[in-house]
Parts: structure tokens; C-alpha cells; sequence
């Protein structure tokens, strides 16, 4: 069995849409018409832009977006996997950005205005069909004029703890000391915990500078009371931040 399985079973039934169906059970299991109310009073929140944007807004603002123009040279920049959506039979990259697709057009940017000489994309594979992330980004780099001299790929990571635990050796051959790390600015603050313990328990001395994309956006939020309403737009998003959270806690918690 996948030694991943058990945390993504658990981190499913700790998100919003998880526990609220544990609790709604339990209130018929219990006979207990208030547990189930309350379990769809906690969905509701959770699926409203409103509680979307204030549960971000804490991650959000530890590494603020900056233009592109705006971020420092560095050694390297490492572009955490992320932006490409589920394996899809006979569909390449060009057809397959998923929600932080953002990702791969800042690092193309930040490569185009010469901020680093290279891009190291740390990304492996969920499936045994498809290609490594890494290897189909690279792919569509490539078309958006990145050259494949410049491209280093880490195509072994699952998670963010394994971004950095297998990013690091390559950066100690490229010899980096100072790199762009570059993710969606709610997923940053857990990468830079991440990537600074691996450091430290690798003897390395690197700075990671946060390159931060993909803001939170919920298209429903922008209409007249729409924030306070149920979208499953603003459901996903927060199933993100709350996976967010809980990695947060952990990396803090157990050094990375």
C-alpha cells in the first residue's frame, strides 16, 4: 500500500467536507437532530468565499505578492510542483495547467529577466502512467522559450517535505546559495519551513527568498452578497488552505 494513503484518508475526513459528513453520521447514528444541524452550519461556512478569504488572508500575507520585476537575482530557482492538473490519457502539459498554473508563467518570467540562470522544478508522479510533473512542465517551459540547458528537474517528490528533502542535493551540486522559491503564496509558508529545516539538517547554508503567485480568487465572490453564500468553488479553496494548515502545524511541530 502507498505509504501516503493513510495521511491523504486522514487529511480528507480533517477537511471541511469530510468532517462535516463525520459529523452529520454521527448525529444520526446518535439520534441527535442539533449535531447534524450543526455539522451543516460548519459545511455552510466552509463553502462560502467570505470564510475563504479571512483563512487565507493569514498565509497569504507572511510572503506578499511581488511583481516579478520586483524580486532579487538569485543562484537558482526552484519551482515547487503544483500547477499541473491530474493525469489525463494522451493530454501533455500545454493542456493540463490546473488551478496554480501561475507557477510555471512567474518562473518562465522571472527566467526571462534574468533573475536566475536556472530553474530547478521539483516534481514527481502520483500515477505510474503519467510522466513526472517536473517533466511535463519542463515541457511546456521549453515552448515558453526556456531552454533545456537551463532546466534542472527533481522528479522523485510527492509532497512538500519531499520537494525539499530532494531539491537540496541538487542545489548543493549547483552550488546555490541563494534561491527564488517559487509557489502559491498560500502553500509558500510551509515550503519555506520545509525547505530551511532540510537545509539545516543537510549542512547547507541557503537563503530562500519567497516568489510568491497564484492569489486566492473566487469568481462568485464578486457579485453582490455572493461572499456569504455556497459556492464549491470557495468549498475547494478551502480544502486547500485547511491541508495548508494542518502541513503548517506539522512542519512546525516536527521540523519539516
Amino acid at each position: 500500500m502507498d505509504s501516503l494513503l493513510p495521511l491523504k484518508w486522514a487529511t480528507a475526513f480533517a477537511t471541511p467536507l469530510g468532517f462535516a459528513l463525520l459529523l452529520a453520521l454521527l448525529g444520526l447514528a446518535l439520534k441527535r437532530r442539533w449535531i447534524v444541524l450543526v455539522a451543516l452550519a460548519w459545511l455552510w461556512l466552509w463553502s462560502t468565499p467570505w470564510a475563504a478569504y479571512r483563512l487565507g488572508e493569514t498565509l497569504v500575507r507572511q510572503t506578499p505578492l511581488l511583481a516579478a520585476e520586483q524580486l532579487p537575482a538569485a543562484d537558482a530557482i526552484v519551482l515547487l510542483g503544483g500547477a499541473l492538473g491530474p493525469s489525463v490519457p494522451g493530454w501533455r502539459a500545454q493542456a493540463n495547467l490546473g488551478s496554480a498554473g501561475d507557477r510555471l508563467v512567474l518562473a518562465a518570467r522571472l527566467y526571462t529577466l534574468g533573475k536566475a540562470p536556472l530553474i530547478l522544478y521539483s516534481g514527481g508522479s502520483f500515477s505510474q502512467v503519467r510522466p513526472s510533473e517536473a517533466e511535463d512542465g519542463a515541457l511546456l517551459l521549453r515552448q515558453w522559450g526556456v531552454p533545456a540547458s537551463a532546466l534542472r528537474l527533481e522528479i522523485q517528490s510527492r509532497t512538500t517535505r519531499e520537494n525539499a528533502r530532494y531539491s537540496l542535493p541538487l542545489l548543493r551540486a549547483l552550488g546555490a546559495r541563494r534561491v527564488l522559491l517559487l509557489s502559491s503564496g498560500w502553500h509558500l509558508p510551509r515550503a519555506l519551513v520545509n525547505f530551511r529545516a532540510e537545509a539545516e539538517r543537510q549542512g547547507l547554508s541557503i537563503d530562500f527568498i519567497p516568489a510568491a503567485c497564484d492569489p486566492i480568487e473566487i469568481g462568485e465572490a464578486t457579485l453582490a452578497g455572493m461572499r456569504y453564500l455556497p459556492s464549491t468553488d470557495a468549498l475547494n479553496v478551502n480544502r486547500g488552505l485547511f491541508k495548508e494548515y494542518l502541513g503548517l502545524l506539522h512542519a512546525r511541530l516536527f521540523g519539516g
